[in-house]
């Protein structure tokens, strides 16, 4: 599934930081959200199916046809938690389409600022969390080839 893949390669390998919240984590997902997982032997099959369970198919993300929106979506679940998702969701005034989107960006981006706002430790985070924050997805939609 490409919206997996695009998280997955959004979440990168192994790492355990004392300032980050969740502590041990690989391909995003971390010690504190599963603390009967061996993190460090986790592989990207494995994570691929936590994603598609817990995240994708917890959010609904299947009913939305519009591919950015759908991995927009998704992706925040990953990433701030399925709570986070839906209340952002709840709060977007066109669901399923480019604008809906950037709705979801801005109030992803508002919410990073705010964790750095609340704990100035966690300034180091930023430049990644608005990388992730500003993609938009196109690279999802599928670009029909005229001959």
């Amino acid at each position: 599934m490409k919206e997996i893949e695009k998280t997955l390669n959004h979440e990168g390998g192994y790492v355990s930081d004392p300032n980050d919240a969740g502590g041990e984590t690989k391909y995003g997902i971390s010690k504190r959200a599963y603390p009967k997982l061996n993190i460090k032997r986790l592989t990207r099959a494995q994570a691929a199916e936590i994603f598609k369970q817990d995240y994708f198919d917890a959010v609904g993300a299947e009913k939305f046809s519009y591919a950015p929106f759908r991995w927009k979506l998704f992706d925040i679940a990953v990433n701030m938690g399925v709570s986070k998702a839906m209340e952002f969701l709840s709060q977007v005034n066109h669901p399923d389409t480019a604008s809906g989107v950037l709705e979801l960006m801005d109030q992803q981006i508002k919410r990073y600022a705010a964790i750095v706002a609340a704990d100035p430790a966690k300034v180091k985070f930023i430049k990644g969390w608005v990388a992730r924050g500003l993609d938009r997805g196109d690279d999802l939609i599928e670009h029909k080839q005229h001959v």
